[in-house]
């Protein structure tokens, strides 16, 4: 799946945080009874890549 924004895929780190947004969001959903689980624990969080740094 890829994240894109005008033709422009996102950054790892930008898929990352979002990626922790909709956990947290689910957590606090099963917490509540909302869903009966978080399907966000069953993936692996997305890694972000470092950049190379050209000195």
């Amino acid at each position: 799946m890829s994240l894109q924004t005008e033709n422009k895929p996102l950054s790892s780190r930008s898929v990352l945080k979002a990626h922790l947004v909709i956990k947290e969001a689910l957590d606090r959903a099963l917490k509540w009874g909302l869903v009966q689980r978080n399907v966000a624990d069953m993936v692996d969080p997305p890694q972000p890549t470092k950049a190379e740094i050209k000195v």
